[in-house]
Formats: structure tokens, C-alpha cells, sequence
């Protein structure tokens, strides 16, 4: 009788961790089917354009490229004869005061302090103000 219930107990014990295995496989299927459902929705956006894979993988190098195609800082001198400054940087909400370097974005022509863009560019592909796209030349 021994030997016949530790017989039942490892048939029990082998469906029990087939089965465990089993599901554990369905959900690792269902999430790479997820992951792979996103990416290509991701990468079929057209607010980024096909297949932008640098904004989907490689966030820092994109983030250093965004950042070396800005025109350089400039020092402010307490006026700017552009027709979007305006008097504080949205993104920290500060005054910009004499000698505060300052990015124009080339695309739209916004201006905010230096430090303040690049923070910004590390999370953001858009301007703060009118969420205009950043496109990188190929």
C-alpha cells in the first residue's frame, strides 16, 4: 500500500508541475505577444514615422543627438528680438536674467535656458510649448 500511494503522489507531483509549467509558458507567450503588438504599433506611429528604431531603443544616443544638432547656447543680454521669447523659460518658469544661456529650437523657434532644454530632451522629443516633433536628419 506504501509503495502504491508514493506512486500516486508522483503522478499528483509530475501533472501538478506540467501543468505550472504550462501556464507559466501562456504567460510568457501572451507577454511577448504583447511586447511584439506595441512595438509594432510603436514603430508604425506616424507622429515618429516608420520604423524609427533609435526612439524606441536607443533613448540616449538619440538624446545626444537631439541635443549636438541645437543650435549652440547664447548669452542673454537682457533682450531678444524674437517674436516667441518670451520673458520666463516654461520649463522651470523662471525670469531669464542677464547672462543666462539660452536655446532657440531650430524648428519652431522657441526659447528656453540651456540647462533647462537638455533636462527637458532626456524625457522629450517635443517642444514644451507646442509639442512640435523632433525629427533627426538620417
Amino acid at each position: 500500500m506504501d509503495l502504491r500511494s508514493n506512486r500516486q503522489a508522483e503522478i499528483v507531483l509530475t501533472y501538478t508541475l506540467t501543468i505550472a509549467l504550462s501556464l507559466l509558458l501562456l504567460i510568457w507567450v501572451y507577454e511577448i505577444c504583447i511586447w511584439a503588438r506595441d512595438l509594432y504599433q510603436r514603430m508604425h506611429d506616424p507622429e515618429v514615422g516608420s520604423f524609427d528604431v533609435l526612439r524606441l531603443w536607443d533613448r540616449p544616443l538619440r538624446h545626444q543627438r537631439v541635443i549636438e544638432k541645437l543650435p549652440p547656447a547664447e548669452k542673454y543680454d537682457g533682450h531678444l528680438h524674437n517674436k516667441k521669447f518670451t520673458s520666463e523659460c516654461v520649463i522651470c518658469l523662471e525670469e531669464f536674467v542677464s547672462g543666462d544661456l539660452f536655446r532657440i529650437l531650430p524648428f519652431c523657434k522657441h526659447v528656453y535656458h540651456s540647462h533647462c532644454i537638455i533636462r527637458w530632451f532626456s524625457d522629450e522629443f517635443t517642444c514644451p510649448i507646442c509639442r512640435s516633433s523632433i525629427y533627426l536628419d538620417a
